[in-house]
């Protein structure tokens, strides 16, 4: 974590403070997570470090960016990839029948 030398030294010594009880805490609690709910828990970090290398340390206090609105076009994407997904799916679905009946594609619906 960075703390910026511009912020008053009792504060910058109060976040540190207040950031190691929190890590201690989620150390803590990670114990009690089973190997599946690590993975989750991983890949969120993952993620958490692509932005901090992409916008550096996340500071609520001085970010400007709309979270509301970016997590709206996140959702957007979401959306988009699931049914690509879902067609591609549906799309091999569909063939594999096809090929189980000895239908040719395009000869013929199943």
């Amino acid at each position: 974590m960075s703390i910026s030398t511009t912020t008053p030294r009792v504060e910058r010594e109060d976040i540190a403070r207040r950031r190691d009880a929190l890590a201690r805490w989620l150390s803590a609690m990670l114990g009690d997570c089973s190997l599946d709910e690590l993975r989750v828990i991983a890949v969120r970090v993952e993620r958490m470090a692509k932005a901090r290398a992409k916008y550096g340390p996340l500071d609520l206090a001085t970010d400007k960016r709309d979270f509301v609105r970016e997590a709206a076009e996140e959702s957007i994407d979401r959306a988009f990839y699931l049914d690509a997904h879902y067609i591609r799916v549906q799309d091999e679905e569909r063939a594999a029948l096809h090929e189980a009946a000895g239908v040719e594609l395009g000869k013929g619906e199943v």
